[in-house]
């Protein structure tokens, strides 16, 4: 599996964004588990639900 992310953050009204970044992880197998429509985190404090078990 291979991860690329960015991110971008406020500073006062600046918009700042960081240098991409790669990491792959190998993996045997991946299982993969959405219950969440939640596509974006626009303010600090939100996260994804955590998955029901």
């Amino acid at each position: 599996m291979v991860n690329i992310a960015t991110a971008t953050a406020k500073y006062g009204a600046q918009t700042v964004t960081s240098n991409q970044d790669t990491v792959t992880v190998p993996l045997a197998a991946l299982n993969v588990v959405k219950n969440s429509t939640t596509t974006l985190i626009t303010a600090a404090g939100q996260s994804c639900p955590t998955p029901s078990r």
